[in-house]
């Protein structure tokens, strides 16, 4: 029932499944020589020799490689060898599942879906490792634009320290000093301190005034002319702009929270 085809006829049997069990069993039409028969067998391709067959006249075969072979059937007389009938059928046996059409199918169909996990895993793991160069590059980048940050802003308050007294001081002279561009300077510094060269100048000279006008008894006339305005009135009106307070107001109350901390402690 498992076969489509009438096996004698076809001359061939075909495993259904690679690991099922196949047997032979034969005879001699001849009943009244039944007796006198004696039969050998071999599946070629599988045995190397012939077997002598055992009363039941059967062969039974298991566990065989996939592959095609003959099974080939002799009957002869026994004082009779050289003369003999010989019968052959072919055996296919399949490959089993895990080597099947099917199996392999399934194989490749897995190899496609790894294959695609691979590639995209591989992907994330390329653009990781760009994130993490790109973050170690501007870190880097950072690290060196601090650095150079703090030597453009160093070399900028040690020309400021030695010069914000003279009353003649301008950016052109700050900008020779360093040899920089005037656009150059004036992007760098805005980037770093917000402010344009004069108001930086401007607010270097209020915070010496406010260190003057906390600590020491000078007038605000003299203030301002140390410091390099061009008048008292001047000084007056950048101060205010600057703090909110003319630089009396400034003093008076500087003068106050110190009389307070005083009072505290």
């Amino acid at each position: 029932s498992l076969y489509d085809y009438y096996v004698p006829d076809a001359k061939t049997v075909r495993l259904a499944n690679h690991d099922d069990e196949i047997g032979f069993r034969f005879a001699s039409l001849n009943y009244q020589l039944q007796h006198r028969v004696h039969y050998q067998y071999m599946l070629e391709g599988y045995d190397e020799d012939w077997q002598n067959a055992s009363a039941s006249r059967t062969a039974w075969y298991n566990n065989l490689p996939s592959g095609t072979y003959k099974f080939k059937v002799k009957a002869f007389l026994i004082d009779s060898p050289e003369k003999y009938d010989l019968k052959e059928i072919e055996v296919i046996v399949p490959p089993s599942f895990l080597f099947s059409r099917k199996a392999v199918w399934i194989y490749m169909t897995i190899g496609v879906v790894l294959c695609v996990m691979l590639m995209f895993w591989l992907q994330k793991r390329r653009r990781r490792r760009e994130r993490r160069s790109l973050k170690e590059k501007m870190a880097h980048e950072n690290i060196a634009k601090a650095k150079e940050d703090y030597e453009f802003m160093k070399r900028v308050d040690s020309w400021m320290d030695k010069n914000y007294k003279n009353p003649t001081v301008d950016v052109e002279q700050l900008i020779v000093f360093m040899s920089m561009s005037l656009a150059d300077f004036e992007g760098q510094l805005k980037r770093i301190t917000n402010k344009t060269p004069k108001e930086y100048i401007s607010e270097y000279r209020i915070e010496k005034a406010k260190h003057m006008l906390a600590h020491t008894d000078e007038s605000i006339a003299d203030i301002s002319f140390e410091l390099g305005f061009a008048n008292a009135a001047q000084f007056n009106r950048l101060f205010q702009e600057a703090t909110g307070m003319t630089p009396s107001h400034y003093r008076d109350a500087q003068k106050q929270t110190d009389t307070t901390d005083a009072s505290t402690n």
